[in-house]
């Protein structure tokens, strides 16, 4: 081999670790700058409004947008360039979450900002989402994916649940203004990330000589995947962390009686159990299929979900991130399974479908079992999101393969 051949091919293996680390980078931290938003708007509203409801239509809120349109933003993400749409929408952010901060300051009543705004946010999540995972086989080599995938996972569900943690900390220590002047940093910074980034042309469904391009080739396993029902397994994991938020702030504030600091705290423990996951999920890859991994995750996930409120505020920090343990191996895998499948000229299609199928179900749910709490208790609430779990990832794991799945 000539030194012509091994520089260029020095030169994009280096492109392609920078582009992961830029990648994980701005994933955790957009994720974390959303979380915070989110939770600190949620504990507004928990104490301005006190139901279960209202805190399950802020939820709903941010929800329903990403459901409506995550099918025609991926169709975007498909056709224009991934890298301005995922540097456009973190700036919008920015200046959203200033007019929160704005809002809540000039009117006496906060909901009503709160409500308009994370909607608005919610407008540009559903753009950013599938150009955010469309990027990753425009910047990442396909040899490296499986284990990229799974940091990637660990950076985007440590930013989601850890965003509660440090939302929740400075929230008592500092106050709500200074939480949204730093959500606001976060996303400043993931769109410097973004541009930093050099991503590769993705390709367009054919060549000029009319052949599928290679590394888009699927192979027979892969062609024998119900994509509809593996879509339907991936937006399960939008409704566990969309219930279980809502489920979680009333958990701790009401039926705990506790504060904004032992909301963080248990979240904070949940981060290290995806962390844990992240780090397990390799190794068990080796052992079983990816299927396997996905449908015991879950189901365990449900059970601990179920154990959550049954006892004391300690029992919660000791099943809280036991679940997410579980949940972290499952999302991650079902996340591989995807990439394994989904061609490039068709991944943002693909995770805008993933992405409306699962925050549609959570809206539904979130509704469902926000009433069905303000009616009994919190105890039938998660028991409820439960066995909803565990019933949709039995149903689309049985389906998701045509025939027996290796």
């Amino acid at each position: 081999m000539s030194n012509a051949s091994v520089l260029p091919n020095n030169a994009i293996c280096r492109v392609s670790k920078r582009n992961e680390n830029l990648i994980l980078t701005a994933s955790l931290v957009s994720t974390l700058g959303s979380g915070i938003l989110t939770i600190a708007n949620a504990l507004i509203i928990s104490q301005s409004m006190g139901t279960a409801k209202a805190v399950g239509t802020l939820f709903i809120l941010i929800a329903l947008p990403q459901a409506v349109f995550s099918i025609l933003f991926g169709k975007f993400s498909d056709v224009f360039d991934r890298k301005k749409i995922c540097i456009i929408t973190n700036l919008i952010n920015a200046v959203i979450v200033i007019g929160v901060l704005a809002g809540i300051n000039t009117f006496t009543d906060p909901a009503l900002t709160i409500f308009v705004c994370s909607f608005m946010l919610s407008m540009t999540m559903a753009m950013f989402f599938p150009a955010n995972n469309a990027i990753i086989k425009d910047s990442v080599e396909s040899g490296r994916m499986a284990a990229f995938n799974a940091k990637l996972e660990m950076a985007v569900q440590i930013g989601a649940l850890t965003s509660v943690a440090i939302g929740g900390f400075l929230i008592q220590l500092i106050g709500v203004d200074f939480v949204f002047v730093l959500n606001a940093i976060t996303f400043i910074v993931s769109a410097a990330l973004f541009f930093m980034l050099t991503p590769r042309r993705h390709e367009s469904v054919e060549s000029a000589s009319g052949k599928l391009h290679p590394a888009d080739e699927t192979t027979s396993a892969e062609k024998t995947v119900r994509k509809p029902w593996l879509m339907l397994l991936y937006g399960i994991g939008n409704i566990i962390v969309t219930v279980s938020n809502m489920l979680l702030v009333m958990l701790v504030i009401k039926h705990f009686a506790s504060g904004a600091g032992v909301l963080g705290l248990v979240d904070a423990l949940a981060g290290v159990g995806v962390a844990v996951a992240a780090a397990m999920t390799p190794f068990l890859q080796k052992r079983f299929s990816l299927l396997t991994i996905v449908v015991i995750g879950y189901v365990a996930n449900a059970v601990f979900i179920a154990l959550q409120p049954q006892f004391s505020l300690f029992w919660l920090t000791v099943f809280f991130p036991l679940g997410a343990v579980c949940f972290g191996m499952a999302r991650i895998s079902c996340r591989t399974l995807m990439f394994n499948t989904i061609p490039s000229h068709y991944t943002g299609r693909f995770f805008g479908f993933s992405n409306a199928i699962g925050l549609t179900s959570a809206v539904i749910l979130t509704y469902a079992i926000g009433g069905l709490v303000d009616n009994t208790n919190i105890l039938a609430g998660y028991m409820a999101l439960s066995i909803a779990i565990a019933c949709l990832a039995l149903l689309a794991s049985a389906f998701v393969f045509k025939g027996k799945a290796k």
